[in-house]
């Protein structure tokens, strides 16, 4: 593929052109797809551009990841998702960890305005609020 980049309208805007594909026939089948628009059809630099992902006018740059720690908060565990809400980020929190942990629901009680302890399993969960940053540079994240 010739780009990929990330804006402020479209996560995921890809550009493919006909010469990257082998098969002409696999160009046109992709013609057909719902989330491909057709550029410059008919000429030698004709591409499609998929948006794999629309990005809403309100998109937020704001999210909420759930952390599994050891019930001190000192030693990070494991990721279990990231959220756009805050609110749907405990429910999925209770839900999800409810299903790995039997009880866990009965057990856990608030420790502060973000986290959850539950000395039955021995072990703390963190909502944090993180930023979406975009340095449009390129190096190790």
């Amino acid at each position: 593929m010739k780009q990929l980049l990330i804006d402020t309208k479209n996560v995921g805007y890809v550009k493919i052109f006909k010469d990257e594909l082998k098969n002409s026939q696999t160009f046109e089948d992709y013609k057909n797809l719902t989330n491909a628009t057709v550029e410059r059809e008919g000429t030698n630099d004709e591409f499609l551009v998929f948006r794999t992902f629309k990005n809403p006018q309100n998109f937020s740059t704001t999210y909420y990841k759930i952390s599994q720690y050891n019930k001190y908060f000192n030693e990070h565990c494991s990721d279990f998702g990231t959220f756009d809400d805050f609110d749907a980020a405990v429910e999925a929190m209770k839900i999800g960890f409810e299903e790995l942990y039997t009880g866990f629901a009965d057990e856990v009680y608030e420790n502060g305005s973000n986290q959850w302890i539950t000395d039955k399993y021995n072990f703390g969960v963190m909502i944090e609020e993180m930023q979406f940053e975009t340095t449009n540079t390129f190096g190790e994240v």
